[in-house]
Parts: C-alpha cells; structure tokens; sequence
C-alpha cells in the first residue's frame, strides 16, 4: 500500500520544500495565486471522469493527484499568510480550509478500508442481487429439509427470521461491528450439534445444508458491510463537499476584501 503513495510523498515533499525555501523572495500574492489556482483544479474534482474520458490514465492516479495536490495548497495558504491568520474572516476561511483538508484524509482513509473489509467476500454482486441470492438460498433450504423433521424445520424458521436482519436503520448500520464473526466456524455450531442427533444416512443432507447456510451467512455479511461502508462514504461526501463549498466563497470575499480594503 505505501508503495502507491511513496512517489507521491516524495514529489510533494519536495514541491514543499522548494516553496518554503522560495517564500521569502516570492510575494505573498503570488504563493496565493497559486495556491488559489491549485484549489480552483481540485475544486473540478467530480469532472474526473470527463478528463479520464478525454486524456486516459487511472482514476485512482486522479484520486492520489487529488490528495496531494490540496496538502501542497494547504501548505501555499499558509506560506501565503505567513502562518499568521489577522482577522476573523481570514481565521473562518483558513478554518474552513483546514477542515476540508481534514475531511479530505478522512476520506482517504475510508476508501482505504473499503477494499480491505471487502476483500473476505469472493462475491461481487451488487446489493439487490444479494438479497435475491439470499431469498433463493433460502427458499433451496427449504425445500431440501421439507419434511425431514423438526430439527431441520426449527433450523430453516431461525434462518428465515434473520431476513429482517439485513434492513437496518442508519444508526444501527453504523455503530455495528464487523460481520465477520456471523460466517466464523463458531457460529455453526448448531449444525454440529444437529449432525449429532441425524442418522447415519442423513450426514449427506447435513452437510449440504451447512454450505448452503455458510453462502448464505457469507451474504449477509457482505450485504451489511456494504450497506454500512456506503453510508459512512456518503456521510464523509456530503461533510467534505459541503466544507469545499463554504471554503470557495469565504475565499473570493478574502480576495475582495484584500483588493479592495
């Protein structure tokens, strides 16, 4: 993983120190300017798939373009303001643009767990198609035990009632833990158990069913990782878009001000 990045962090270390080493011979306005002009770019963030489209290359080489590129505007603010923000509204907007910097590793850092969290899950289905897996998954346990006794019975009414289960409210969906532990070999030990008390003749049956509710399990875990991280993400989008939003203006009324007071 550090791999990716380590270019970067090189290159924009390095663009960092040529600027703090040039701040004392070039004027403020123009460490501004740039800075100003490297948040403009990154301001276009949303137009990268236009500009994927028309010059080719990865998005996430977008994406780390995208990160280092607002540090190293981050860093031409400051060198720009000399590190003293006199005013309220220069301390608002360099607040503002503190918290988008913020928010922005945040961001980092959730896209970063995504792939990690997700990469237990063979299955790449997309959220309704899993819950139609499961509903089918469901619906071929049921008519493998039909009739097979109570045990089987009272083990497909459980594994039915975990449906609601997988329809969660946002505050739930967030402070849940991981899923792991609901596919783990702990939790299938009520089917050891039932292989305990079938005859002989009925282990082929048993084992069917435990693969057929270890995919099921696996499902369901990955539905509500999903379920979670996508909520997490659009929680951190709509914060950090919002911020970016508010730091454009409070800008432009800085210039303003500058020029004209």
């Amino acid at each position: 993983m550090f791999a990716i990045h380590r270019g970067w962090i090189l290159i924009t270390a390095a663009l960092m120190a040529v600027f703090g080493l040039a701040s004392d011979v070039v004027t403020t306005y123009v460490l501004g300017l740039l800075g100003l002009a490297v948040i403009l770019f990154l301001a276009n963030y949303a137009s990268r798939k236009y500009l994927f489209l028309w010059f080719g290359g990865k998005l996430r080489v977008w994406l780390l373009a995208h990160i280092y590129l607002a540090l190293l505007a981050g860093l031409l603010i400051l060198l720009h303001a000399r590190f003293s923000f006199q005013g309220a509204w220069s301390a608002l907007t360099a607040a503002l643009l503190g918290a988008v910097l913020l928010t922005g590793l945040g961001g980092l850092g959730i896209y970063t767990a995504i792939p990690r969290v997700l990469a237990d899950f063979e299955s790449i289905l997309l959220p309704a198609e899993i819950l139609a897996t499961i509903d089918g998954l469901q619906a071929e346990l049921g008519a493998l035990v039909d009739g097979k006794g109570d045990a089987f019975a009272k083990l497909v009414e459980r594994e039915a009632g975990v449906r609601g289960e997988l329809e969660l409210p946002a505050s739930r969906l967030l402070l849940m833990k991981s899923q792991r532990s609901r596919y783990a070999a702990a939790s299938l030990a009520e089917l050891e158990a039932l292989m305990e008390l079938v005859p002989d003749r009925d282990r082929e049956l048993v084992d069917r069913v435990a693969q057929i509710i270890l995919k099921k399990r696996k499902l369901e875990a990955q539905l509500l990782e999903q379920q979670r991280w996508t909520l997490i993400r659009r929680g951190w989008l709509v914060s950090h878009a919002t911020l970016s939003a508010g730091f454009l203006p409070a800008t432009g009324v800085h210039i303003l001000a500058v020029l004209y007071y």
